[in-house]
Order: C-alpha cells, then sequence, then structure tokens
C-alpha cells in the first residue's frame, strides 16, 4: 500500500507516462476488454513496485559530512599563521535489516583518504536495550576506550590529545571486530587487526609482518547517576624493516672536463658508504581505563590512563629505537552555558619513558592544558575557540641537559555539519 501522498503522485504520472500514447490510439468507441484491464493493471502494479523498491534503497540510504574551516597562530612556528581546511569529510551509510554500510571519506588538506570503510553484519539481533552479536568487518576506530571512536564533529576539543596519535597511529586499523551485548549494560569487544594503523603513506594495506594484533573491549554501564567505564586491552607488536647496507659511490676530481679519470686526477668518495641496519622488532602493548560521568554539576567529566609498551626514539647508543613503558592520561569537564554557548577545560599528560632510560633527561615528556569556548548557531554551524599551554621537555644530547619549552598555540574553527 502506498501512504504517501508523493508515492501515489509519482505513480501518477509513471502511468500517463507509459501508458498514455497507448491509450491515444486505442480505439474511441470501443471500451477496453477485460485483458485488457488486467494486463494494464498489472504493469501498473510493476511500475508501482519498483518505484517502491526505490524509494526504499534511498531511504535506508543516508549521507552526512561537515567541514572544518580553521585559523590556527603559535609564536613558536614559521609561519606564526595558518588558515586551512583541517577536514572536509563526506559519510554514507546504507542499512538494512541485518546490517549496514559504511564509508567516510575525507579531502581535508589537499589529501583525499578514506577513513571509514567496514560492513557491520547482525548475527544476533538486540533485544529491547541489550546489543546483539555484531561482525565488523574493514576499516575502522580501534575499540578502545572512548575517546578514539568519539567521532570528530562530536568533539568539544578540536583535537584528540596529541598520546593517540603516537600509540594509535591513524586511529583507525584493518581488520574485524566482534562486539556482542552481555546484558542491557555489559558489552564486550574482541577484535584482530594489522596493528600498523591507516598512517602508513607506502601500501597501507598491507602489514608490515605476520603478526596480528588484538584488542579486547569491556563497557559497564550505570544508569543511576549515569557513568560509562571502558577497560581496554591491546596486545600488538611491531617491526621496523632492515636497511641493507650501501656501498660508497666513488668519483674523481676531472680538472680538465674529458669525462675520464687521467693520470693524475685523483679519486674523491662522492657519497660514503653505509652499514648495514636490521630490523627491529618491538612490543605494542596497551591497556586503559576509561570514564564518561554524566550531570556533574551539570556538565559531563571524561578521561582516560593508558599504560603501554612501544618503539621510542633511542638517545643514548645502540639501536635506532627501544622499547620503553609509556604513561598518558587525560580529563575534560564540558559544561553547557546559556545563550548556546558551551566551555570546557581539559589537561593531558604524557611521558614516552617512564624510567628514563631510552628517552634520557624525561625527554618527550609534555603536558597540555586547553580552554575552549564554543556556540552552536542554529542546527548545523559551530564556532569554536581552543587555547592551549603546552610545556614540552627536551634533552639536549651534547650538553647532556634538559630543557623545557612552552607553547600556546590558538585556534579558531568554523565547523558546518548537516
Amino acid at each position: 500500500m502506498i501512504r504517501n501522498p508523493r508515492h501515489i503522485l509519482l505513480s501518477m504520472i509513471l502511468v500517463m507516462i507509459v501508458f498514455g500514447p497507448a491509450a491515444g490510439t486505442a480505439r474511441a468507441a470501443d471500451p477496453p476488454t477485460d485483458e485488457e484491464l488486467a494486463e494494464s493493471v498489472k504493469r501498473t502494479e510493476e511500475s508501482v513496485t519498483a518505484i517502491q523498491s526505490i524509494l526504499t534503497r534511498l531511504q535506508r540510504t543516508q549521507f552526512t559530512g561537515y567541514v572544518q574551516a580553521r585559523a590556527f597562530y603559535s609564536e613558536n612556528t614559521t609561519p606564526n599563521s595558518n588558515l586551512f581546511v583541517r577536514r572536509a569529510r563526506l559519510n554514507v551509510r546504507n542499512s538494512w535489516d541485518r546490517g549496514q554500510f559504511v564509508l567516510s571519506i575525507d579531502s581535508g588538506t589537499n589529501v583525499v583518504t578514506a577513513k571509514d570503510a567496514y560492513i557491520d553484519w547482525i548475527m544476533v539481533k538486540g533485544e529491547g536495550q541489550r546489543q546483539g552479536l555484531v561482525v565488523r568487518g574493514g576499516q575502522f576506530f580501534r575499540p578502545f576506550g572512548f575517546e578514539l571512536e568519539r567521532g570528530e564533529s562530536v568533539r568539544e576539543f578540536l583535537e584528540r590529545p596529541p598520546t593517540y596519535d603516537i600509540l594509535f597511529p591513524g586511529n583507525r586499523d584493518q581488520g574485524f571486530d566482534l562486539s556482542y551485548g552481555i546484558t542491557s549494560s555489559l558489552v564486550i569487544n574482541g577484535a584482530i587487526l594489522n596493528g600498523s594503523g591507516t598512517s602508513t603513506t607506502n601500501l597501507s594495506f598491507r602489514d608490515a609482518d605476520d603478526r596480528k594484533d588484538l584488542m579486547a573491549r569491556l563497557r559497564y554501564s550505570f544508569f543511576g547517576p549515569r557513568a560509562d567505564i571502558a577497560l581496554s586491552y591491546y596486545d600488538g607488536e611491531q617491526v621496523i624493516p632492515a636497511v641493507a647496507a650501501v656501498p660508497a659511490v666513488r668519483g674523481f676530481a676531472d680538472s680538465n672536463n674529458n669525462g675520464r679519470q687521467d693520470a693524475g686526477e685523483d679519486t674523491v668518495i662522492v657519497s660514503p658508504a653505509k652499514a648495514a641496519v636490521p630490523a627491529i622488532q618491538g612490543s605494542r602493548d596497551r591497556w586503559g581505563v576509561s570514564l564518561n560521568y554524566y550531570d556533574l554539576f551539570g556538565g559531563t567529566l571524561r578521561g582516560e590512563y593508558i599504560g603501554a609498551i612501544d618503539l621510542t626514539t633511542n638517545l643514548g647508543t645502540g639501536a635506532r629505537q627501544a622499547e620503553a613503558e609509556v604513561r598518558t592520561w587525560f580529563a575534560q569537564y564540558v559544561h553547557a552555558l546559556p545563550h548556546d554557548f558551551l566551555f570546557g577545560v581539559r589537561y593531558d599528560a604524557i611521558d614516552p619513558d617512564v624510567d628514563d632510560t631510552v628517552r634520557l633527561g624525561g625527554d618527550g615528556e609534555q603536558t597540555d592544558l586547553g580552554l575552549v569556548v564554543a556556540r552552536t548557531v542554529g542546527d548545523n554551524l559551530t564556532l569554536s575557540l581552543l587555547w592551549e599551554h603546552q610545556e614540552i621537555n627536551v634533552y639536549n644530547k651534547t650538553d647532556m641537559t634538559t630543557s623545557e619549552t612552552t607553547n600556546d598555540p590558538v585556534n579558531f574553527q568554523m565547523q558546518y555539519a548537516f
């Protein structure tokens, strides 16, 4: 049955187009026979069915997206200011009763890349508020904590803490994820991934080694008061490929420019030889606890603590990189204000080498305090102003001293989402 007036109108137009000419050529004096009426009704029903099928497919397909235009200023960069498009995202989602397909394309910073590209298959449907059994395959956010999976268009702060670019390059990865709702409050995830993320410039679809990374996450929701907690674990390995030896390139001083080495013209080293560098293999282990606490004094508190074993820059002698124990955390509080304004504060810290045995003198330790004010204009436009105070430890290998550098960048962003 067609209930939508637009559907009825489309059906009438199609019938007029298909059958109008035929009706005009029919005998004016003779009424149509029963066979002709039956055939006409059959053709009309087929046309209506085709239109309904097209409309159903269109209704299952959603197009969303957003553009983030940004202005940046910092005294520590050259040039100090920059105007650019941070993200220009187009999302396509097609769903059916047992799953969905998602494709997300980004063309920000003049580079077109596929962000999300995955298929969800609902093996067992949910019951009430309880999630069923869902298999996800493709390229998607790693199921770790909460912050990684928060989309760029809904975050109050313009970027995730810098930790996530270090520990989770590209934020997404390729593989398969299985999620299951044990109860209406408890959901578990188990995933197998390549591990290298999506930031590899060459052959990003190919894993660097045969070792696949494993992830597990347990999420639990409390409803009085409302809070979500997640425990996550990531077991992985990473490999930095070996570099082959390079022989020296020799030449000669061609004093007479005749193109050949004559007597008395000395041999010179154009490019020195380089010794082979062996491959480096290390852990890519992460574990974390995450919390979302809603309606705390009228606002939302989010926080995450992550411990890791990761390869990091070796400032001493030996290999190019070495394993180190990493610790990082962040906490943020966001509160809505009158007239569609919002205010937020966030503090994050990272220590890439807890024992300072690889990154000497506390090199690379960083803290960041951020303040953001945002306003929503209508249903689509959001204006954000972000100020940050960053403190970074830098170790000087020559002087064997550590100094602290500071940076106070300011970002203004206009985001239009549809």
